[in-house]
C-alpha cells in the first residue's frame, strides 16, 4: 500500500494497523521530531499501537487535545503545510466514517472533518466544523462507556454550534 492510502484508512476508519504501519516506516523519532518541528509539545508517541508488551513497560502515547485544536486550526486557514495540503487532508477528514459523535447532530447544518479514536476505556474525537459558524473541538475521555461518551460529545458539539448560531460567544 502507498502513504496515501495507509494515511486515508488510518483516519477515515481509524485503522490501527495502517497507523502502525506508517509508525514502522518513518520511525518513533523521526515522527515526534516532526510533531515538534509543528508545534506540538506534549503530544507524543512511545509505542506502536496496541502494543500491550511496551505499554505493561509504562510506555504510552499522548494526544493533548490543546494541540490536536491548533491542528485542525492550521487546517482550516490552510497553514498546515500548504493550502494543497490542508484541503487534501480535510477531504480525507471529511470521509471519517464514524459519525456517532461530535458530527452527528450538526453534519446536516455544516460540514464536518473529524477524526475519531480510542482503545482500553479511552473515547476521543477532535472535529473541524466549517460553514457559516466555523469552529474546533476536541474532547478526550478516560475511562469511559463508549456510548455515553458519544452522547455527551454530541449534545456539547450541538449546544456550541447552536450558541454560535445564535450569536454567543464561546
Amino acid at each position: 500500500m502507498d502513504i496515501r492510502t495507509l494515511c486515508n484508512l488510518t483516519i477515515t476508519i481509524s485503522d490501527n494497523t495502517g497507523a502502525n504501519l506508517l509508525i514502522d516506516h518513518y520511525g518513533i523519532e523521526r515522527l515526534n521530531g516532526q510533531f515538534r518541528e509543528m508545534g506540538l509539545k506534549k503530544t507524543h508517541l512511545e509505542r506502536l499501537f496496541y502494543d500491550d508488551a511496551m505499554q505493561e513497560k509504562g510506555y504510552n502515547n499522548k494526544a493533548v487535545p490543546e494541540e490536536i485544536g491548533f491542528l485542525l486550526e492550521q487546517i482550516y486557514k490552510g497553514e498546515f503545510v500548504s493550502r494543497e495540503v490542508s484541503d487534501a487532508i480535510w477531504d480525507i477528514l471529511e470521509q471519517q466514517q464514524d459519525r456517532a459523535g461530535i458530527p452527528a447532530y450538526i453534519e446536516e447544518e455544516a460540514p464536518v472533518g473529524n477524526k475519531t479514536g480510542g482503545a482500553r476505556g479511552i473515547t476521543a474525537d477532535a472535529a473541524l466544523i466549517r460553514g457559516e459558524f466555523p469552529f474546533v473541538l476536541v474532547i478526550i475521555f478516560n475511562e469511559t462507556y463508549v456510548p455515553e461518551a458519544d452522547e455527551w460529545m454530541r449534545h456539547l458539539a450541538r449546544d456550541i454550534f447552536e450558541e454560535l448560531k445564535h450569536g454567543s460567544r464561546i
